[in-house]
């Protein structure tokens, strides 16, 4: 119960941060980065993009240290470090300053999801572990849905505000409350079930004990770094897995567009900020209602394909209509079939 109460909230808090400081860019662009900036052509894509070039480096290294080290510091200084790093894009005067601001967002940011999976491994089994990382990912789209609805105050409330444009606001305010969350977040996030400090001997015990029942194994039988390797890399069903979220991220790219497209819907830029949330709450509930309904069959193929072809039904609809209903009914579809199926 302490676990549940100290782990999950936390990480779920840190994720809905992570997101809202990576997707922040979508919402910017409304606000007039893209002309502030000076941006031109593709430049506003490939700033988008570059991000990913960064949290791909930094993924693999992280989780093997991260298994080594206390996991409360430090994932809570990666925190910290692109809350900094995300605040810092409010300084940007040019295109080749957001491009290098977003490649460093992208270094700090990848420690965190792989992380929090890891960390949560660490204390649940098999059987507890599904639903709670389905509900750590509904933070993505809750995250979306948030950052409309925050862009949308800071639009109203600060444009203009001691000489800074919105979007500026935006970066340096969530910036600052990143950086205040990963502060507390150090206090509050447990360590390893060994070697969690606030436990009671008997209470590390239980919960060392009940990972080496579900696991079938003892800590004291130590897997190479080599041999987990090769594991993975003979199991097919991680190849499959991978074909899949490639595909999915792919479509994904999606979510960096969501702001563009409904700003042609021609509205003011506060209703449009505040149109991009519906889609990503409905997500959210989609999602979790997928996640407790499989696990209760239980059953999981159905779960994953069908929320997959409301998705390309939503893309279908997106490219072949130009009336303004039935393309925001289709982002209702498109997200919905995104999220819903990460389970």
């Amino acid at each position: 119960m302490q676990i549940d109460i100290r782990l999950l909230p936390v990480l779920f808090i840190l994720l809905i941060l992570n997101y809202l400081d990576r997707n922040a860019l979508a919402s910017a662009r409304v606000q007039g980065l893209e002309k502030d900036l000076h941006l031109k052509g593709d430049q506003f894509n490939i700033a988008v993009s570059i991000l990913f070039a960064g949290y791909i480096l930094g993924q693999i290294p992280s989780n093997l240290i991260l298994s080594r080290v206390r996991p409360s510091i430090y994932l809570s200084v990666w925190v910290a470090l692109w809350g900094i790093v995300s605040a810092c894009t409010a300084a940007a005067d040019n295109y080749n300053h957001l491009l290098v601001i977003r490649f460093f967002l992208g270094v700090t940011e990848s420690p965190y999801f792989p992380g929090a999976l890891f960390l949560l491994s660490s204390w649940y089994t098999k059987k507890e572990l599904a639903f709670r990382t389905s509900i750590l990912y509904t933070g993505s789209p809750l995250s979306k849905a948030f950052s409309g609805l925050i862009s949308a105050g800071i639009q109203k409330g600060l444009n203009g505000v001691a000489g800074l444009s919105s979007w500026r606001w935006m970066f340096i305010l969530e910036g600052a409350v990143t950086v205040a969350a990963a502060i507390g977040s150090a206090f509050i996030l447990p360590d390893y079930p060994a070697t969690t400090r606030w436990l009671t001997s008997r209470e590390k015990a239980i919960a060392v004990y009940r990972l080496e029942k579900d696991a079938g194994v003892r800590d004291e039988e130590t897997v190479t770094l080599f041999q987990s390797f090769k594991a993975a890399a003979m199991d097919y069903k991680l190849y499959l897995l991978a074909i899949i979220i490639i595909t999915k991220t792919t479509a994904g790219a999606v979510t960096q567009f969501i702001p563009t497209v409904v700003a042609t819907f021609g509205m003011s830029k506060v209703n449009t900020l505040l149109l991009t949330a519906p889609p990503y709450l409905f997500a959210a509930f989609l999602a979790l209602t997928i996640s407790y309904t499989s696990d209760k069959k239980p059953e999981r193929c159905f779960h994953l394909l069908t929320p997959i072809v409301f998705g390309m039904v939503g893309f279908i609809i997106a490219t072949t209509t130009t009336k303004t209903a039935p393309r925001y009914f289709s982002l209702f579809l498109m997200i919905g079939g995104m999220f819903g199926s990460y389970r």
